[in-house]
């Protein structure tokens, strides 16, 4: 059975759903997608490497948990979900940081970003979605992103060198 996503116009009005595949068919339509950007008490950005079997982006350095936003869910809908299925954490609470528009040759999409502070306690990651998870401070994702940009999603690259520019978050992102 085909999974349905939410499809949004331009201005993220709710067009209707359409079968996921079609957004992969055609780059032109917008879907929404919800972002997670997951810290640990020491100020450290848990990234994950996409496995290498993703349609999308395979092996390269993503949020701490993205997806799509499926028929009748809402932005945070998808995050709770997401969360539970790609880090096996149920319950957590999250804090709206932004929304934008994310466009390039793969997918167009309203995002929306939330952050989380989390205890530690056990994550397991899903290994048909995850190669491997990543703690790092700011320094580092910022070397990162100097010595390797080619490595990271475009769109989480886009939203992490904002976020470096502009000096956000430095509250929780040491």
């Amino acid at each position: 059975m085909p999974e349905f996503i939410t499809h949004v116009d331009e201005f993220d009005h709710v067009l209707g759903v359409l079968p996921r595949e079609d957004f992969f068919k055609n780059p032109t339509l917008y879907c929404r997608t919800s972002h997670l950007y997951l810290f640990d008490k020491v100020g450290r950005l848990l990234i994950q490497e996409r496995s290498h079997t993703k349609q999308n982006y395979p092996g390269m350095y993503d949020a701490s948990v993205s997806g799509t936003v499926r028929a009748g869910e809402t932005y945070e809908d998808t995050l709770s979900r997401e969360a539970h299925e790609e880090l096996g954490i149920e319950r957590l609470t999250f804090s709206f940081f932004l929304k934008g528009v994310y466009t390039d040759a793969i997918h167009r999409s309203h995002k929306a970003l939330y952050t989380a502070i989390y205890d530690g306690s056990k994550i397991t990651p899903q290994k048909t979605e995850i190669e491997h998870i990543y703690w790092l401070s700011r320094k580092e994702i910022s070397n990162n992103i100097q010595t390797n940009s080619k490595h990271f999603c475009p769109p989480f690259l886009e939203e992490l060198q904002d976020i470096l520019e502009k000096n956000q978050l430095t509250q929780i992102f040491f």
